[in-house]
């Protein structure tokens, strides 16, 4: 009898063991995949953030052009502005996939600043030959992308830096 108590005791006990190893190792690897599919989304984001700082930088180069083409109203303004072609329906795209990817609203916020902003110098450009949009124009788009960048790297968990300095 005694054979057989130790014999269900020790059955037991390697079940047990084998069950707590499975659970164990379920958990280390939903730690793992969680870990991986935050790395995988903050990558992503970042790649969506610069790509639209990027296309925001070249719709506003595109309309500081002196070929930049004048156009009265368009999908961008119903004002008379200058024409930012792809750059701007790039910069449009890209700022609606930082509105479907960002955590914070602080950066979607940001994000229509920075568009707003350059579509306020495409309007400016509109009524004045290039090289003479005023400086206040220009300064409100580089200071949109500024804020942009710092609130997309606050959200991305990266270091501030001082990006005027920079």
């Amino acid at each position: 009898m005694a054979q057989i108590v130790v014999t269900v005791i020790s059955a037991f006990s390697v079940l047990a063991g084998v069950a707590l190893g499975a659970i164990l190792s379920a958990k280390a690897q939903g730690r793992a995949w969680r870990l991986q599919e935050a790395e995988r989304s903050t990558q992503e984001r970042r790649r969506i953030y610069a790509e639209f700082l990027a296309a925001a930088r070249l719709w506003r180069a595109a309309v500081m052009s002196s070929e930049a083409r004048i156009v009265e109203a368009s999908t961008f303004s119903k004002r008379r502005h200058a024409d930012g072609g792809e750059a701007a329906i790039d910069t449009l795209r890209l700022r609606i996939e930082v509105d479907l990817i960002a955590y914070r609203a602080h950066t979607t916020r940001q994000a229509r600043s920075v568009f707003q902003a350059v579509r306020g110098l495409a309007e400016a450009r509109g009524d004045r030959p290039a090289g003479q949009v005023p400086d206040d124009v220009i300064e409100a788009c580089r200071r949109a992308e500024r804020e942009f960048a710092t609130a997309a790297r606050a959200e991305l968990g990266s270091p501030g830096i001082d990006l005027v300095a920079a």
